[in-house]
Formats: C-alpha cells, sequence, structure tokens
C-alpha cells in the first residue's frame, strides 16, 4: 500500500485515491486507515452476498505535495 501511495504522490496533477471498502471487511478497513484514508461517505446495500445486502464505505486518501 505504501508503494502504491508513493507512485500515486508522484502523478503529476493527481490530487487524491478513492476506494469502496465492505463495511464487514475490518482488516481491509483497519489496513486503510493505518494508511491515512477517512471515510466521507457510505454506500448503502452496495453488494449482496448470501442474499444478505452489505454497505460499503467511501474512503479518500488525500495525497501530499
Amino acid at each position: 500500500m505504501a508503494a502504491l501511495l508513493d507512485w500515486a504522490s508522484a502523478v503529476p496533477g493527481l490530487l487524491q485515491v478513492r476506494l469502496s471498502v465492505s463495511v464487514t471487511q475490518a482488516a481491509a478497513r483497519r489496513l486503510y486507515a493505518a494508511h491515512g484514508f477517512r471515510v466521507y461517505g457510505l454506500e448503502p446495500r452496495a453488494l449482496g452476498v448470501n442474499g444478505q445486502d452489505v454497505d460499503d464505505e467511501l474512503m479518500v486518501r488525500i495525497l501530499n505535495r
């Protein structure tokens, strides 16, 4: 993740990286938060898993310049 964010920071004009992650994926959510991603929204019922609706958190990391 650190290498990806380093690469993204070097891309001219790229100001932020956005992603979405299922609210059920606690380990992934912790990983993204540890790398500076912050939640900016929620997409209700983004996925259907085994007949259950699952929400997605929308996350953003503002790149340092």
